[in-house]
C-alpha cells in the first residue's frame, strides 16, 4: 500500500465520522431540491493496470456506467397532488410532462427521492450511438414547455433515465446509509423497465479487473465509469474521493470569462473567434484564467452569447481587462502578450459554463492565474471546446481551483 493510499484512507475515515454527525441534522423533504453529490476527476493511464491502483486501494470497487446526460433529482410522492417532480442539478424545476416516455414508468415507483441521469437512447435504425449523441438528445428536448414536445422530437430524440442513487424511500431518509444499502433499496424500488432502470453496475477488486471493465466500457461507446466506495454516504453538495470519474479523456467545466475578436471572425459575421476560460477559486471568491480556446462553429458561439448579459470592452489593454470585472484574477504577465488580452470581458456576474477536453494540466511560468504562486500557475495542455453546458448554471458547477490542483498532483 502506497503512502498516498494510506493518507486517503485516513482522510476517508475522519470524513465519514464528520459526515455522520452532519447528516443527523439534515432534513430531507420530498419536493425540496437538494444539491447533488458529485464525483471528482481522476488522472490515469488506461493502458497501464497499475494506474487503477488508487481507486482500488481506497475501496472504490463498485463501478457504474458514466453517461453524458443531464443529472436530475426526482421526487415521487404518491400521496401528493403533484406526485412527480424533476429538478436539474442546479435545483431548477422541470415539467415532468416534457418526458412522457419516462413518466409512464415513474408513475409506478414508490414514494422517494431519486438521483439519476436523463440521456438519449439509441433510436431505431441508427447504427452508431456515442456519448455525445446521449447528450445531444436531452439537450434538444424541451424541459419546461410540454406543448413543444412533438411526436417528431420523441422519435428523433428518445430518452431514458438511469437511476444511480436513492436518497429517501417512503418516510425514511437513506443519506446516512452506506451506498451498498442505498443501491439495494434502489433495485428494490426500481425494476427493469423500457426507459427507467438502475444504472448498470459491476465490481472490480483488482487493478486488472478495473482496467478490463474500463476498456470494455470505452469499446461500448460509454463516456466512462464512476468508481464508488460501497461504504460512502450521500452528503448533498459534496465532491470527494468516494466517487471518482474514470473517463477516456479528461474534461473540466470552466467559466467563460471573456471573448477574443479577430478581423476574420468579424468578416465571417461571427460573434468571436475564441474564449478565455477559467476555474473558480472558492477561497478567494474569484475566477482564475486557465486557457484561451478557439470555438469555430458560429452556432456554438451564438449559443454562448445568448447567456452573456454584459460585456465590457477592454480596448485590448491589460488595464481594461482588470477594470472590467474585479471578480476575475488576472496574471500581470498577460500585459506583455497582447494577443492574450481578451477584447471583451464578461462583467454581469454570471459566467456561461463550457465543457473543455484536455490532454493534461501543467504548472509553469505562464500568463494565467489559476493557482498562481511564486510566478507559476496552472494551465491546460491542448484544450478543446466540447460543448456549452446549459444544464449547469451555478458557480458550484464550475471546476474549482482546488480540484485543478488535486488533479495536477494526481
Amino acid at each position: 500500500m502506497t503512502k498516498k493510499i494510506e493518507r486517503e484512507l485516513t482522510k476517508k475515515q475522519t470524513r465519514r465520522q464528520e459526515e455522520l454527525i452532519a447528516l443527523q441534522s439534515y432534513n430531507l423533504e420530498l419536493h425540496q431540491p437538494v444539491a447533488p453529490k458529485k464525483p471528482m476527476e481522476f488522472k490515469f493511464d488506461k493502458d497501464k493496470a497499475d494506474s487503477f491502483a488508487f481507486p482500488v486501494g481506497i475501496g472504490n470497487t463498485v463501478l457504474e456506467r458514466k453517461s453524458d446526460g443531464y443529472c436530475v433529482h426526482i421526487s415521487i410522492d404518491q400521496d401528493g397532488e403533484d406526485s412527480v417532480k424533476f429538478y436539474s442539478s442546479g435545483g431548477r424545476e422541470w415539467n415532468p410532462d416534457c418526458f412522457p416516455e419516462i413518466m409512464d414508468e415513474l408513475w409506478c415507483l414508490r414514494s422517494g427521492y431519486y438521483h439519476g441521469e436523463i440521456l438519449g437512447v439509441k433510436p431505431e435504425g441508427v447504427e452508431r450511438f456515442t456519448s455525445l449523441d446521449e447528450f445531444t438528445a436531452i439537450e434538444n428536448r424541451p424541459k419546461l414547455n410540454a406543448s413543444k414536445v412533438t411526436d417528431e422530437l420523441l422519435e428523433k430524440y428518445p430518452l431514458q433515465l438511469h437511476m444511480f442513487d436513492l436518497l429517501r424511500l417512503e418516510d425514511h431518509s437513506l443519506l446516512a446509509h452506506p451506498f451498498r444499502e442505498r443501491r439495494g433499496g434502489l433495485e428494490f424500488a426500481v425494476g427493469a423497465g423500457d426507459y427507467v432502470n438502475p444504472v448498470p453496475q459491476w465490481t472490480a477488486n483488482t487493478e486488472e479487473e478495473m482496467q478490463k471493465l474500463f476498456l470494455q466500457a470505452i469499446d461500448n461507446n460509454y463516456e466512462g465509469l464512476i468508481a464508488k466506495d460501497p461504504t460512502s454516504l450521500y452528503v448533498p453538495g459534496s465532491r470527494n474521493s468516494d466517487w471518482m470519474k474514470l473517463k477516456h479523456f479528461t474534461t473540466f467545466d470552466l467559466a467563460v470569462l471573456g471573448v477574443y475578436e479577430t478581423e476574420e471572425s468579424k468578416k465571417a459575421g461571427k460573434p468571436f473567434s475564441a474564449v478565455l476560460v477559467g476555474s473558480y477559486n472558492a477561497a478567494t471568491n474569484k475566477y482564475e484564467t486557465m486557457a484561451k480556446i478557439k470555438i469555430g462553429k458560429k452556432q456554438d458561439q451564438e449559443a454562448i452569447m445568448k447567456q452573456v448579459h454584459g460585456l465590457a470592452d477592454t480596448m485590448g489593454l491589460y488595464e481594461g481587462a482588470i477594470a472590467a470585472n474585479n471578480s476575475i484574477a488576472f496574471n500581470s504577465r498577460m500585459a506583455k502578450i497582447k494577443r492574450k488580452i481578451p477584447n471583451k470581458v464578461i462583467n454581469n456576474g454570471y459566467m456561461p459554463i463550457v465543457e473543455v477536453k484536455l490532454l493534461d494540466v501543467t504548472y509553469t511560468e505562464n500568463w494565467h492565474s489559476c493557482g498562481y504562486d511564486n510566478g507559476k500557475a496552472h494551465s491546460l495542455r491542448i484544450p478543446t471546446f466540447v460543448q456549452l453546458r446549459t444544464d449547469k448554471q451555478k458557480v458550484s458547477d464550475i471546476t474549482t481551483t482546488k480540484q485543478i490542483k488535486e488533479f495536477y498532483r494526481g
